[in-house]
């Protein structure tokens, strides 16, 4: 696979995991579930099944809307682009020196030089988390299934139980299908 050079290491780009995956995985499935979209900090997940739907791996990524250039416009799409890497990665695809892609660490270099923004968090609060009651939904059912564990899930949102979340209408999150 093609590489570009950071600092003298060679990073494999998201394009070229995607062609590979393509090309090399016929009758695997990969596609993404925005885990939560809160003024304008959208973070996804990527999941990767192979063809007889088991969970094999997955890439989380957060983008917050006008941090850079692309984020102006299309944060939700970077983002993407981002979880799509990181679970073509943990896969093993394209990870001979490194599992981050060359757009991930470019961002990490660009942000290196930003003040960092000091965040309050409340410990049991929501702090306005929201998921729709399909995600809700299927966060029970990835428990149940053992999918998931609850510790994460419940420490993510900074709530004690599932009946903490807030839920939202569908319509007001945005959500991506499977490619």
């Amino acid at each position: 696979m093609k590489t570009v050079d950071i600092k003298g290491k060679a990073y494999v780009q998201v394009n070229e995991r995607i062609i590979y995956f393509r090309d090399n995985f016929k009758g695997w499935r990969l596609s993404t579930e925005i885990v939560s979209l809160i003024e304008g900090v959208v973070t996804m997940k990527a999941l990767i099944h192979n063809p007889v739907g088991e969970l094999i791996a997955t890439g989380y990524a957060q983008e917050k809307e006008g941090s850079g250039f692309i984020n102006k416009t299309s944060f939700i799409e970077n983002c993407e682009t981002s979880a799509w890497g990181r679970a073509l990665g943990n896969l093993g695809i394209g990870v001979e020196t490194s599992i981050a892609s060359s757009e991930e660490v470019e961002t990490a270099i660009l942000n290196q030089n930003k003040k960092p923004v000091k965040k309050v968090v409340k410990p049991n609060v929501l702090d306005g988390a929201r998921i729709t009651a399909q995600q809700k939904d299927t966060i029970i059912q990835q428990i149940q299934d053992g999918k998931n564990e609850l510790a994460p899930i419940l420490d993510f949102y900074k709530v004690t139980s599932l009946d903490d979340l807030t839920m939202v209408q569908a319509s007001s999150v945005i959500t991506e299908g499977e490619k």
